[in-house]
């Protein structure tokens, strides 16, 4: 199947349509924790970045939030970008956000945090994905 690439003029750079796609694991959220970075229990809580680039969206799911709402948010470095509360709920939720258009640069990390006010509850079996477009210089 053939492909072509699209790309979207932002000031002196280009940015691909193409997305790529940074996930997020994490059994048992709680308080101020950090979510899993990539599939598996390696203990790794953030992606460095490999080029310049945008975060385009960010979306969470959980299977479970016990007894109080959520703030998940997305960190750059270290600082908050953009956060999605999940509400308390026991049935399985979906929340995002897109058109974020969040900049970063080659290098930064990401990470995926827990901001909750209350330390009462949790949330089961969150996912999150990160949606992330490259930017690349004007040739």
């Amino acid at each position: 199947m053939f492909v072509r690439k699209h790309e979207i003029r932002k000031s002196d750079r280009l940015l691909s349509v193409n997305m790529e796609r940074y996930a997020f694991f994490e059994k048992l959220l709680e308080q101020n924790e950090f979510l899993k970075a990539g599939p598996g229990d390696a203990g790794i809580d953030q992606f460095v970045m490999p080029f310049d680039g945008l975060f385009y969206g960010f979306m969470l799911y959980a299977k479970r939030v016990n007894l109080s709402n959520r703030k998940v948010c997305l960190m750059v470095n270290g600082s908050s970008a953009g956060c999605i509360t999940l509400s308390q709920q026991n049935t399985p939720q979906t929340q995002g956000a897109f058109g974020l258009n969040i900049p970063f640069n080659k290098g930064d990390t990401i990470q995926i945090q827990d901001q909750s006010d209350s330390g009462n509850g949790n949330a089961r079996m969150v996912r999150a994905i990160a949606h992330v477009r490259w930017r690349e210089a004007v040739p």
